[in-house]
């Protein structure tokens, strides 16, 4: 005889990826507080202070990314961006390791370093842009605080004037920024049920 009964595909739990971005996304933060505040204080940049938390940030993007239940084709768009900024990151953090490889140690553009780094920095920026406008635009899971990621990804604009009080400012000022991120990413992955819908698996005949 056929069975009546609906079986139940298991449900892909977002959460523990969500908390894995927020942390990442925290040390990112970390990094370049770290990195700022040190050269502030001594004149000295940590080794890979910098690199490593241009490494992480697109991954607290894809977790921003990871709220939406239904993401749009903006949202997407992010996605595809996070995942192309963390590549330029990490080739820019290998690249060094090449034997004869010329890297920029100031504002001088050099390829293809300049260009690793320049698609690891603008391309994460432009990706929590994108998916800063989805969020804002939906009734996401953040609530009252949909338009935290958009503000964040805005706010470096605001920060470039703080230059003239210190070069290294709006770094310690963005690392601030992505750690309260961070936080809120965090929170909306611990406060709610993150799970996609069950999906109905069609029923099998039974003898």
């Amino acid at each position: 005889m056929p069975s009546n009964r609906t079986e139940q595909e298991p449900a892909l739990n977002r959460r523990p990826l969500i908390r894995t971005c927020a942390i990442a996304l925290a040390a990112a933060g970390l990094a370049w507080c770290i990195k700022a505040g040190a050269i502030m204080a001594t004149g000295d940049q940590p080794p890979l202070a910098f690199e490593l938390g241009l490494l992480l940030f697109p991954v607290g993007v894809i977790g921003a990314y990871l709220t939406l239940d239904q993401p749009k084709r903006v949202a997407r768009a992010g996605l595809v961006l996070a995942v192309v900024a963390m590549s330029g990151s990490l080739l820019a953090m290998l690249y060094p390791l090449v034997p004869g490889a010329r890297i920029s140690t100031g504002e001088d553009f050099v390829l293809p370093f300049s260009l690793f780094v320049l698609t690891g920095s603008a391309g994460g920026s432009l990706a929590l842009l994108l998916i800063g406008i989805a969020i804002a635009r939906t009734e996401s899971r953040w609530t009252r605080w949909g338009r935290v990621p958009l503000i964040v990804a805005l706010l470096p604009l605001a920060f470039v004037a703080t230059s003239v009080v210190h070069f290294e400012m709006p770094i310690f000022l963005i690392g601030l920024s992505w750690l309260g991120l961070a936080y809120w990413l965090w929170r909306v992955a611990v406060d709610t049920p993150l799970t996609s819908a069950a999906t109905p698996r069609t029923p099998h005949p039974s003898t």
